[in-house]
This record gives C-alpha cells, structure tokens and sequence, in this order.
C-alpha cells in the first residue's frame, strides 16, 4: 500500500513540473528581456556619458555597470559646489566626504533606533546594534588615513528617520542629515 503511494506522489510531483515548466520558462525569458533592455542597450551609451564626466577625469575609477546610477557619482557634482568638504575615493571603491574637522561616512548599515536616550545603529545585518557614538570604530578599518584629530559623522538621508524621531535625531552632533543629492552643496561637517 505504501509503494503505491510513493508512486503516486512521484507522478504527481512529475505532473506539477511538467505543467510549472513553461511559466518558469516564460518569467526567465520575461526577465532576461527587461534585464537586456534596461541594462545591456544602454551600457554603450552610459559609458560615453561615463567616460567624459567630470567624477571620471577626477578620479580615474574604472567603469562598471550602472555607474551613473551610483550614488557616489550622482552627489559628485553637488560636493564638488560645496567648499567644506572633498569627496575621497579609495582603491577599495569606499569613498567618503572629508571637511576640516570631521569625516562624513554612508552608513552602510540602514537601521537606527533611540534606546536609553543613546541613537543606536544596527550592524550584523541587524543581528545586533551599537551606540552611534561608536562609528568612529565601526568606520576606522575602511578609512585609510589618521582619525585621531577629526570627529566621524554619519551622513543619512532624512527619511530614514520617522518624523517624530527626526527633530531628536538632528539634536545629535554625529548625524548630517540631508534631503537629496542637490542638497549636499550646502551642508557643512
């Protein structure tokens, strides 16, 4: 009895891949079609515009896909406005933004949340969290220059903050906030 139950579900389970075949087939050629659309015809194009922009003759970095989608290209030109503070690339492809006394970090970290009145910062891909007043330790190994003499800050966007806890998260000296990429000519460290 239970033989002929193994078989039923083997054929059932032939059954089911047969008849699910032509859907997965049909999303695989559906996502292959909108990849090659919207990333392999324009990549030519994105290289010239690449290639012959400012960030590029600046920096030198070689190009990879989807660059002028990058944030760090697309704040580029709005830092380069902004006489307190320098964009630093690295070889690794980390950059960040230096002013006269502080450094500006993207936390690659996307959480914060104000617990005993300290603003803490997941890390571990949210396994666990630290003070934010520990970036500096968190940010060191990837900044390849003497921190000792320079506050670290972290720049976030605003909304990544709830609106009732953003008036309370501007009032700490570690963030930076800003709105969008035009508003980084103006902000100051």
């Amino acid at each position: 009895m239970e033989h002929s139950h193994k078989k039923m579900n083997k054929g059932l389970a032939t059954v089911l891949f047969i008849l699910s075949l032509p859907f997965v087939l049909i999303g695989l050629i559906f996502f292959g079609l909108i990849y090659v659309i919207t990333t392999v015809i324009p990549a030519p194009i994105e290289i010239i515009i690449y290639k012959n922009s400012q960030f590029y003759k600046d920096f030198k970095i070689k190009y990879f896909l989807g660059a002028t989608s990058n944030f760090g290209y697309k704040s580029y030109k709005h830092i380069k406005k902004n006489d307190s503070l320098k964009m630093v690339f690295q070889e690794e492809g980390y950059y960040y933004y230096k002013g006269e006394n502080a450094i500006l970090v993207i936390p690659y970290y996307p959480g914060y949340f104000y617990e005993n009145n300290t603003w803490m910062i997941t890390v571990n891909e949210g396994k666990s969290a630290v003070p934010v007043s520990s970036a500096k330790e968190i940010f060191a190994p990837l900044i390849k220059e003497d921190l000792s003499n320079l506050e670290l800050k972290l720049l976030v966007k605003e909304r990544h903050f709830p609106k009732e806890q953003l008036s309370l998260a501007k009032a700490d000296p570690v963030f930076v906030f800003y709105k969008n990429h035009k508003s980084l000519a103006t902000i100051k460290p």
